[in-house]
């Protein structure tokens, strides 16, 4: 159950996923009387606001105007999200717990290796301690990854996750179906002891 922060008449809808991290659970929502902000649960504490229409936009000018309905990225109380407010400015942002938000990269963050800058940011994940993101530049057809260097890492890890089971290798991407099912055949392959 979810005790919602915003006022009854407010509430409306939740308009991205939700993402959750053990127990825990991060959402945006927006409510009909204009209100829109991200959102934390947790199984002790009721719904409580991350960062609102209220919050000023770190090393920007003004509050946050809306929240992308992408996904947010999630770890333990740590949120990650991807924020607009006025003048064109967008970003990844994250809030960490008793902490004020912090700008992970904005329209005004150079690419690296390129002249070019972040433009229009798609979406955003976090592992505790280092958030990806995907982001396009102006009159763009592809992506620019914000921390594509970290991909091999991250595979590598997960095989490394998966040894006991038998996995020497996975290919892009890493779903959790993909996992669960490569687990379960390696399991089954052994005999089940694992």
């Amino acid at each position: 159950s979810c005790s919602w922060p915003m006022a009854a008449a407010d509430r409306d809808w939740i308009t991205a996923n939700p993402i959750i991290n053990n127990e825990n659970v991060a959402f945006i929502a927006s409510g009909a009387g204009g209100q829109q902000g991200v959102y934390l649960k947790l199984p002790t504490d009721p719904c409580r606001m991350v960062v609102d229409l209220n919050t000023a936009i770190p090393e920007g000018s003004g509050n946050f105007t809306v929240f992308s309905d992408y996904p947010v990225g999630l770890a333990g109380e740590a949120v990650a999200f991807v924020g607009d407010g006025g003048d064109d400015q967008e970003g990844v942002y994250l809030k960490l717990p008793d902490n004020p938000v912090w700008k992970i990269a904005d329209s005004n963050t150079p690419i690296s290796g390129s002249s070019n800058f972040f433009r229009t940011f798609y979406s955003v994940s976090y592992d505790g301690s280092m958030v990806a993101f995907a982001a396009n530049r102006p009159l763009s057809f592809g992506g620019e990854a914000g921390t594509i260097g970290s991909t091999p890492a991250v595979v590598s890890a997960v095989v490394d996750a998966l040894a006991p089971f038998g996995v020497t290798h996975i290919d892009m991407p890493l779903t959790p179906q993909k996992i669960w099912t490569l687990c379960q055949g390696k399991k089954a392959a052994s005999g089940g002891h694992r």
